[in-house]
């Protein structure tokens, strides 16, 4: 029995469903097209508040309080990698009235963070060296001389000179590391202003100042990268004392390293006394990276005993087993 077609009532009814579809495709179709090219895309959404976030606002410009939010959020980070990252973003988005209270906002927290706030710092110090020198010498306690320290250490890569200047002028016992520092870092780019410095820090002795220690030691060590022989008669100028033992062992260290042999026969030239015994130790070490053998013989010729000179001591036993350590 075979089906009977479609009335024509029915086959218009079909064909009129079938526009209707198609019409309503066709306008779901277009209003999606327009929504893509009008509705705002993530990356354009205005970003939330550092306060309600993890991580900062990296825009343009931040207010005070957002930049205060967003390096403490910054700082919350625990990967290394992305913590020095996001405080690099901040570092390039602020100015030094910004960077001033957010140093502030830590401080008064108590809050010291070392090497994490280094980053920021060398940037404030970059913009207005004075304005940050100025804010941290105006600070008290123990926590204000860390900050004094930051701000000089930063200073002093740029412009050593400038920076000792500046701590000059204090006379507090907060600053004294941080002349050390930047005495130090002085001796390193200019050893005669360095030793100009000191004149001015100890006029009449400037060999035997606090901080004489740290910038003959840095000077001498620098001369006897470059000249070994030179640098120890340089040393050998200064009067009995902890300056001229250290000194005398800096350059036995570094002329042993560039030519043990050499070094030997300086520091066997030395006259008796500790200043001989403990050039040759160090020789002698040095030298067991390169010829053990030899450096233990050596070693087994120092005199034995517990000698201690200016600070400074010296034991026979501890040599012959760091030699022992480099033959094994």
């Amino acid at each position: 029995m075979s089906s009977s077609s479609p009335s024509p009532r029915r086959r218009a009814a079909i064909l009129f469903l079938h526009v209707v579809i198609l019409v309503f495709a066709f306008a779901a179709g277009w209003h999606l097209a327009v929504l893509s090219r009008t509705a705002p895309s993530l990356s354009s959404a205005p970003a939330p508040s550092a306060s309600r976030q993890n991580f900062p606002v990296l825009s343009s410009s931040l207010s005070v309080a957002d930049a205060q939010a967003a390096v403490a959020a910054a700082l919350r980070n625990p990967d290394k990698f992305k913590r020095e990252r996001l405080l690099k973003d901040l570092a390039a988005r602020l100015d030094a009235k910004t960077l001033q209270a957010v140093f502030a906002y830590f401080f008064h927290r108590q809050m010291y963070l070392g090497d994490s706030l280094n980053i920021l710092m060398d940037k404030w110090v970059k913009l207005d060296p004075r304005s940050a020198f100025s804010w941290a010498q105006g600070l008290s306690s123990a926590l204000g001389a860390d900050y004094l320290q930051m701000v000089c250490d930063s200073w002093a890569d740029l412009d050593p000179a400038a920076a000792f200047d500046a701590l000059s002028h204090i006379t507090n016992g907060n600053s004294i590391y941080a002349k050390g520092n930047v005495l130090d870092k002085l001796a390193s780019k200019d050893p005669q202003a360095a030793l100009a410095a000191l004149q001015t820090l100890y006029p009449g002795h400037a060999e035997s100042g606090p901080l004489s220690f740290i910038v003959y030691g840095t000077i001498v060590h620098a001369m006897a990268e470059k000249d070994p022989a030179s640098a120890a008669a340089y040393a050998t100028n200064f009067p009995p004392g902890r300056l001229r033992q250290n000194s005398l062992n800096n350059v036995a260290d570094v002329w042993a390293e560039k030519d043990s042999t050499a070094a030997l026969a300086w520091a066997d030239s030395l006259p008796a006394g500790f200043e001989r015994v403990k050039a040759m130790s160090t020789v002698i070490q040095d030298q067991g990276r390169q010829d053990p053998a030899a450096a233990a013989a050596l070693a087994l010729q120092l005199p034995a005993g517990n000698p201690y000179w200016y600070g400074d001591s010296y034991d026979r036993d501890s040599v012959v087993q760091n030699v022992a350590q480099s033959w094994a």
